[in-house]
């Protein structure tokens, strides 16, 4: 169940009651008037977005266990435009012989929608999604950070990358994210 407590009357309100295991990530979109978020029941991700009391299921997929739900991200554009999800996606090829065990391949991935429902973005193999502004999404995706426009499919590279959760600052010209090294210090980027 998804609760929010307004903190003028001190109130607890149901705003959603899911019949999944999990929420992994969930956030309000612009005026609190839409909810975002990624519940996940018997193995199957449902990306979900809601107006007011009425839940839209974008997308089902297999998953795999998140169990530190840093996998996941859920966010909407300062403009309100897009909801934006990334997350885990899980597939499974049967074997094709006696004896032998399916093949699980899992994928990061990130899903662009506009709050009609609409699909304008799937990036297979990338993670850490963050805005740089509203049309302009950054992620991690084979070892680099890359962007692109929301929609348009060409990628361009930032850097190269070894780490975890890029945030981009507010003035938008600093990335921060952390990384272990081999000493077991985490190192602030």
């Amino acid at each position: 169940e998804i609760l929010s407590y307004n903190t003028i009357n001190k109130s607890v309100t149901p705003e959603f009651r899911v019949n999944g295991q999990q929420i992994r990530k969930f956030s309000w979109g612009e005026n609190s008037n839409y909810l975002a978020f990624v519940s996940v029941e018997d193995g199957q991700a449902m990306l979900n977005l809601q107006t007011g009391t009425v839940n839209s299921i974008l997308k089902t997929f297999q998953t795999e266990t998140d169990q530190t739900n840093s996998r996941t991200r859920v966010f909407f554009t300062d403009n309100g435009q897009y909801a934006i999800y990334s997350t885990i996606k899980k597939d499974i090829i049967p074997a094709t012989r006696r004896g032998e065990q399916d093949v699980e391949i899992v994928t990061p991935m990130i899903f662009v929608y506009q709050l009609n429902g609409s699909q304008v973005d799937e990036i297979s193999n990338a993670s850490d999604a963050f805005l740089i502004n509203d049309t302009t999404l950054g992620y991690m995706k084979d070892s680099m950070l890359k962007y692109r426009t929301i929609g348009v499919g060409d990628e361009t590279d930032i850097t190269q990358f070894q780490g975890f959760n890029p945030e981009i600052s507010s003035d938008k010209n600093n990335i921060i994210y952390w990384r272990n090294e081999a000493t077991d210090r985490v190192i602030l980027g």
